[in-house]
């Protein structure tokens, strides 16, 4: 039963168990629908888990870039941090857009930060 079951929901379907009365293939039908119905969901669930990973990956990247920023301009300021404040401001500001703007950090309405 379990070799049928897979070979009939994997779509490979040899042909060498196959359903004989119609009570069977009604049974059949019903298990290759109720199988495809458990294995979207199962999928859906792998699909969702993945996109939050991504998610977390991603906020984890534009974090890493912005402390790339300070780095790069503590290299121009020779040496000296900015000031924590202006730091923090500029941490919220992101972190904002981040939050409400998802891939739009630095958009067309910011052209005069740049």
């Amino acid at each position: 039963m379990k070799y049928f079951s897979f070979t009939t929901l994997s779509t490979v379907g040899f042909g060498d168990f196959e359903p004989k009365s119609n009570t069977e293939r009604i049974f059949v039908a019903f298990g290759m629908l109720g199988g495809v119905a458990i294995f979207s969901s199962v999928l859906g669930d792998f699909i969702e888990m993945f996109d939050v990973i991504k998610d977390i990956q991603e906020d984890y990247q534009e974090f890493s870039k912005l402390n790339q920023f300070f780095g790069l301009i503590k290299n121009f300021n020779r040496g000296n941090e900015i000031d924590l404040n202006l730091r923090k401001e500029i941490e919220r500001y992101f972190e904002y857009r981040w939050f409400n703007y998802k891939n739009l950090a630095l958009g067309e309405d910011d052209k005069d930060v740049w």
